[in-house]
């Protein structure tokens, strides 16, 4: 369960140009004929990501809380990105270029990572706790395919569906425990 809850955060990191930037872009308008601060696209930008505090902040599942730390870093790491290309206007695309890597590179990094069971923030910052938290989730993993398994030894159509399903099971010595 707490993979998928991971993952869901990573999502959310990969549509969130959909809602950031046409709302900096919408800002950015109003900011030139009305406002006074020039900044002010780059802190809606960086906003909008505010909402991956929720996972950051889980006290109740440890694997979900470093990936939402993670996606925050790399949320940060792209406010950066449209900083440096707001700030020097527009003559650093290679910023923007960094920004487009960012988020479509890291976003799938944090996905497959987070579908592995696997988490770089928490083996990089808390590595005492990451032994703990990651064998706990990967039980979690084979706990969801045990029970995929054994749906279908139950409900599948075909003879051999059902055969190859209780050949996993064998392998991974769950065969006594049902």
């Amino acid at each position: 369960m707490q993979i998928l809850e991971a993952r869901k955060w990573y999502r959310w990191l990969w549509w969130s140009p959909l809602i950031t930037v046409p709302t900096s872009i919408v800002v950015g308008i109003w900011n030139y004929f009305y406002g006074e601060w020039d900044g002010i696209p780059v802190v809606v930008f960086a906003l909008w990501h505010l909402i991956l505090l929720r996972p950051a902040m889980d006290r109740e599942r440890p694997f979900v809380r470093w990936h939402g730390r993670q996606a925050l870093l790399l949320a940060g790491l792209q406010t950066v990105f449209v900083a440096v290309f707001w700030f020097t206007e527009g003559e650093e695309p290679f910023a923007l270029l960094l920004l487009v890597i960012v988020w479509l590179f890291g976003t799938l990094w944090g996905q497959r990572q987070a579908a592995r069971g696997d988490c770089s923030t928490l083996r990089w910052f808390a590595r005492d706790q990451a032994e703990a938290i990651l064998t706990a989730v990967g039980g979690e993993k084979d706990d969801k395919q045990t029970k995929k398994q054994v749906y279908a030894i139950r409900f599948g159509r075909s003879h051999e569906q059902r055969e190859a399903a209780l050949a996993e099971l064998e392998a991974l010595d769950m065969v006594e425990t049902l």
